[in-house]
């Protein structure tokens, strides 16, 4: 994966280091031609699909505020920090998935998300969840907009510990070579605090 910065300079590794400071950065990937392993405890849902030809490149701007980390896991392509708002009790965060060729259906990865959330009172949140679509740059995007308990990753050996009071966004975009997912999660205020940056960063999406 290289990232391109400018006429005739591709750097690796995938991830450019962003100060506190907060200045806005943006990404160029090209995509592989070769198929990447996922998991099931972390990536798309359960399904593959042919890698198509050619490779594609896709472009996002993180907004003001957001501060690149390197990612945590060799399966997410861009991780980023989206400070607490004031008594949260952690920050937000933003991470960017993409298997080339693999990735399940559109619908399988929303459902997916959105069975990570419960209401308070244990019962699934699917009936609060907000699914739309936007046509960016000639591009359909599937937004997501949940609220409730959050359970983070699931698996045969990891729970995750529940959050309450927590809010996910997420925004999927397919591409000739599979879906490129972007999820954020935290707490509902402090991505309410970041609500006009993430429409930024959606807005900012194009593929080539």
């Amino acid at each position: 994966m290289l990232i391109e910065r400018g006429p005739g300079i591709f750097l690796l590794p995938l991830f450019i280091a962003v100060s506190a400071s907060g200045v806005a950065c943006s990404k160029n990937f090209v995509e592989p031609k070769v198929a990447a392993e996922t998991s099931d405890l972390e990536g798309p849902g359960a399904g593959t699909s042919a890698p198509k030809t050619g490779a594609q490149r896709v472009h996002f701007k993180a907004p003001v505020g957001w501060v690149e980390q390197e990612p945590s896991s060799s399966m997410r392509k861009a991780q980023y920090l989206l400070p607490r708002a004031e008594g949260d009790p952690e920050d937000a965060e933003l991470v960017v998935y993409h298997f080339p060729g693999q990735g399940g259906s559109i619908s399988s990865n929303i459902s997916r998300w959105v069975g990570q959330m419960t209401r308070p009172d244990g019962s699934p949140a699917s009936p609060d969840a907000q699914i739309s679509e936007r046509r960016v740059r000639g591009k359909e995007i599937t937004l997501l907009d949940v609220r409730g308990t959050y359970r983070g990753m699931m698996g045969p050996r990891v729970q995750g510990t529940p959050k309450p009071g927590f809010r996910m966004l997420g925004a999927i975009v397919d591409t000739r070579n599979g879906p490129w997912f972007f999820k954020l999660t935290g707490p509902a205020s402090t991505v309410a605090k970041w609500s006009v940056s993430w429409d930024e960063f959606v807005e900012s999406f194009q593929v080539h």
